[in-house]
């Protein structure tokens, strides 16, 4: 083997090194990309839940509310009552039954138009709370939408994984391969240097006979 032929040997496996180097970086570099999408999509996934947790509480506000005006409208529904028990008790005098029938009539309509205005209430909080229900429910499909993607994220980043590992006990094989290729190129070059050697004391003989 001449000289020229080791050096080309020697090209060509530096060259093999360079390539195995570059796809290791490469194998790394998707690596942890996707690791960052990884971190990014159970970031989203946190804060949809803590978006959750938020509209559920403003539902149990809207349900407190309305129990709360539940309440008020019983307790109109009791004062009513009364006055119509006052009212029966006064029939014995006609004038004070004017009198005060009038002032019940008035306290009476009053009630009435608290008690549309409540049911007024009552009616808008309920559509709200449909609305939120809707939402909710929106909410709760898309939240689901992000844990599938997720999985199939985690599922990609365990595979990828998988390939590096792959890559990276390739890249141990070649290394080891390229250690015993270097030992056999030295015992190859401590032939090629002996022969070298008895060459140049033939060279010398012959020369020494002419």
């Amino acid at each position: 083997m001449s000289t020229t032929d080791v050096e080309g040997r020697m090209t060509e496996l530096e060259n093999r090194l360079g390539v195995l180097r570059n796809q290791t970086i490469a194998a790394t570099y998707v690596a942890g990309e996707a690791k960052k999408e990884s971190e990014a999509g159970k970031l989203f996934y946190r804060c949809a839940l803590d978006d959750l947790k938020i509209i559920r509480s403003q539902q149990d506000v809207h349900t407190m509310i309305l129990s709360e005006h539940s309440q008020l409208l019983e307790g109109l529904t009791t004062t009513v009552e009364g006055h119509t028990v006052k009212l029966d008790g006064l029939a014995e005098t006609v004038e004070g039954h004017t009198v005060k029938l009038d002032g019940l009539a008035e306290t009476v309509e009053g009630h009435t138009v608290k008690l549309d205005g409540l049911a007024t209430t009552v009616q808008d909080l309920a559509v709200t709370v449909e609305g939120h229900t809707v939402k909710l429910d929106a909410l709760t499909t898309t939240v689901e939408g992000h844990t599938v993607k997720l999985d199939a994220l985690t599922t990609t980043v365990q595979d990828l994984a998988v390939t590096v590992d792959g890559h990276t006990a390739t890249l141990e094989q070649h290394t080891k391969i390229l250690g015993d290729h270097s030992k056999k190129f030295d015992e190859h070059t401590g032939i090629l240097n002996g022969h070298t050697v008895a060459l140049d004391e033939i060279l010398r003989i012959v020369r020494k006979l002419d």
